[in-house]
């Protein structure tokens, strides 16, 4: 019977996650409501001259338009391909939710956009499904979110969850190439600056080192809270994702009545 408690228990933490994972990562919405209303922008200090030498080539918006998916779907996957194996669990969670709150929190105490500085580039004449979909991209961007680049940070991150989960050369040869591809489009869609690029790879880089590293202590200390606090600390933690979510949705319906 505890045995069967004990694996129950595990799968109902890998629910948990997934949830907080999506909405979590969702939270890039609601950020975008948050700080669509402030008008400072840093990114004249982050430029350098070879900023303005990257040539603009589209191809790569086939592999950046898709990352918002790509990347929640690789987390979840590494959740529940070793889901019996709650130190690999609680390494993911580990990493990628202080990775993504610490990514969401830069946005918001420094905004940065280099399309404000460097402009959109010209589109007008230009036809075909890439030039549609960088159309539609350039529109929801918001001139905050450049540093450090999420996609650049999520995307190192989800490789080396998938080192750390799959061990499989395939998986990580095709993951690798669309990654390569999503982030030379960083730079060449005008979208980062090389700066955004080198901070979203150590911000990656150093919470996934960090949460490998302690992976036992951080699984031991998980392991001394009792279910019963474990379980009210997830629906608590849910519950305000989804309250948040819930408050921005409504001011961008209603533009600020809350």
């Amino acid at each position: 019977m505890t045995h069967c408690a004990d694996k129950g228990f595990r799968v109902l933490e890998a629910i948990f996650a997934t949830l907080a994972i999506t909405l979590t990562w969702s939270l890039y919405s609601p950020v975008g409501t948050l700080n669509s209303l402030r008008n400072i922008n840093f990114a004249k200090y982050i430029l350098t001259p070879l900023d303005y030498k990257i040539p603009f080539w589209t191809f790569p918006i086939y592999a950046y338009s898709i990352a918002f998916l790509v990347i929640p779907i690789v987390a979840i996957s590494c959740v529940w391909f070793r889901w019996q194996e709650k130190a690999h669990v609680r390494m993911v969670i580990a990493s990628f939710f202080p990775m993504t709150f610490l990514a969401f929190l830069i946005f918001t105490l420094f905004p940065v956009s280099i399309i404000s500085i460097k402009s959109v580039p010209d589109l007008s004449g230009m036809a075909g499904i890439d030039i549609e979909l960088l159309r539609g991209t350039y529109a929801i961007t918001n001139p905050w979110n450049a540093f450090p680049s999420i996609h650049i940070a999520t995307g190192t991150l989800g490789f080396r969850l998938l080192q750390a989960t799959f061990r499989n050369k395939a998986v990580l040869i095709f993951y690798g190439i669309w990654f390569l591809v999503m982030a030379l489009g960083t730079l060449t869609l005008q979208y980062h600056s090389i700066a955004d690029v080198l901070a979203g790879l150590l911000l990656a880089e150093s919470t996934f080192r960090l949460a490998q590293k302690y992976q036992s202590e951080i699984s031991n200390f998980y392991d001394a809270i009792s279910r019963t606090t474990r379980i009210s600390f997830w629906l608590l933690f849910l519950g305000t994702l989804v309250t948040i979510h819930g408050y921005a949705s409504a001011y961008d319906l209603y533009k600020g009545t809350i």
